[in-house]
């Protein structure tokens, strides 16, 4: 439920992250070679096979729940939870499929997911937050104070609370119309994912097109998590949200970072107490993002990192 308070502190952001895009995708692993993922999907096959060769965990919790799944896989990450060597072994393997199988085509899965930020600009400029709400998904409906996801199981109802609403596209969000992630600490957001898969052709793009070799020439130059920092760049972040995103410590970030600050790909400005980190002109055309030119960042609100999501 949402007061109006929380109506003004909606946000728009482009992307969890890949580790949270990860999460989602292995609910289409049981899906056929057709349709949108159908490419996707074999490579995955012939990589792991059906049954996941070396990321047994992951591929059987496949019927979970994918904010369970994603939760876990964050939280193992913190040596301070006592969390069991099975839930370790888990983050371990999301890790290892986010690299494989979703960080070499990021370049077009971000640019489609920022596509899809910068209409929802525009229909938040237009009308508003409450015309917002009502046109993110077919199934997705807004009835003040309520917004309805029409999904199978038990309602449920989750309170802001006060907090800030933080709206964001997920292309591997399929089966269902969305996902609600609720705040694990003081200061974090409620984000409210919803599916925005690509169409056959930007699909096509994103899978075989020129993103991918791009994708794969600049890990080669820059190292594969180099690469992965000035791709989140795109979206500032600071050092701690950066860490969090791509699941690395705040110590590499700060280093990765500051290689690329020294390159002249990022810009780096403080912001009360912590340093927020923003890629170039430069560091755009390196990332060969042609699409990025091409998506009116100034129609859409800032997208302001936050530390509950991604790696």
């Amino acid at each position: 439920m949402l007061t109006v308070d929380d109506l003004v502190r909606t946000r728009i952001i482009a992307t969890a992250g890949p580790k949270v895009e990860a999460a989602l995708a292995v609910d289409l692993l049981d899906g056929n070679t057709a349709g949108p993922f159908g490419e996707w999907r074999q490579r995955v096959r012939n990589r792991f096979g059906h049954d996941g060769n070396g990321l047994g965990l992951l591929f059987n919790s496949r019927h979970c729940e994918p904010e369970l799944r994603w939760q876990q896989g964050m939280h193992a990450a913190d040596p301070g939870l006592g969390l069991t060597g099975e839930q370790r072994r888990f983050a371990a393997e999301l890790n290892e499929f986010t690299q494989l199988m979703i960080t070499p085509y990021w370049s077009g899965i971000l640019a489609h997911l920022e596509s899809r930020r910068g209409v929802l600009g525009r229909v938040l400029a237009a009308g508003g937050v409450e015309r917002l709400l009502a046109t993110l998904h077919p199934q997705i409906h807004w009835e003040p104070p309520v917004i309805r996801i029409q999904a199978p199981g038990p309602d449920r109802i989750v309170y802001a609370n006060g907090r800030s609403v933080v709206l964001c596209p997920s292309t591997f969000l399929c089966t269902r119309p969305a996902a609600c992630i609720e705040p694990s600490g003081e200061g974090d957001p409620l984000v409210l994912l919803f599916s925005a898969p690509p169409d056959q052709e930007v699909a096509k793009a994103i899978w075989g097109g020129a993103s991918y070799r791009a994708e794969s020439s600049l890990s080669a130059l820059l190292g594969r998590t180099r690469a992965s920092v000035l791709r989140h760049l795109v979206d500032s972040s600071t050092t701690t949200e950066l860490a969090n995103r791509l699941g690395i410590s705040v110590a590499a970030a700060s280093q990765h970072a500051s290689v690329l600050r020294s390159a002249g790909l990022i810009t780096t400005r403080r912001n009360r107490n912590s340093v927020m980190h923003t890629v170039t002109a430069l560091g755009v055309h390196l990332l060969g993002y042609r699409e990025v030119a091409a998506i009116p960042h100034q129609m859409a609100p800032a997208a302001e990192g936050f530390a509950a999501l991604e790696g």
